[in-house]
């Protein structure tokens, strides 16, 4: 997976749930800044989470990278609140605040990647949050940057809401 989403650069992972999808995004991250980084730039990751999965991805993020990647996690939360003051290397929010922070992550420096973790929360098109996505992809996408999408939940309604991720992530 990760050689092949390195060569790609825009994935859909779609397993089922508890196969390790956010491991194997984490592991495309660190591989895509190990390969294709230089050393005068510091990379920039984004994970877009459900709210109640922040410290899931910190957890996981000291489980599965070397330090100093490991400790280098900085949570974005609050509408209001002011952005993290860290030099992170990875920066988790979650999508109810990712409308009101997608400026201060679409202009992070080196920003190289972004994870939509359970991507169906921007199948509306009509949405906000799923515009902010959209926004912050276009970003990355322009400077050749990765944009990948996990899922671990069936579609359930229409063929448009896979539509809806796809155009993020495309």
């Amino acid at each position: 997976t990760v050689p092949w989403a390195l060569e790609r650069r825009r994935v859909l992972i779609a397993d089922a749930m508890r196969l390790r999808k956010t491991s194997t995004a984490l592991a495309i991250a660190y591989a895509a800044y190990e390969f294709f980084g230089t050393s005068d730039t510091h990379a920039r990751w984004v994970a877009v989470v459900q709210a109640n999965k922040l410290w899931d991805w910190v957890e996981e993020a000291s489980v599965c990278l070397p330090d100093p990647w490991a400790q280098s996690v900085a949570i974005v939360r609050g509408r209001k609140a002011a952005p993290p003051d860290r030099d992170a290397w990875l920066y988790v929010t979650n999508y109810e605040v990712l409308p009101d922070r997608v400026e201060f992550l679409g202009t992070l420096p080196g920003l190289q990647g972004v994870i939509f973790d359970e991507c169906v929360y921007i199948k509306s098109a009509k949405s906000s949050r799923h515009k902010a996505a959209r926004d912050l992809a276009d970003a990355i996408r322009a400077s050749g940057g990765y944009v990948i999408g996990l899922s671990g939940e069936p579609i359930e309604n229409r063929p448009w809401d896979l539509w809806g991720q796809l155009r993020v992530i495309r």
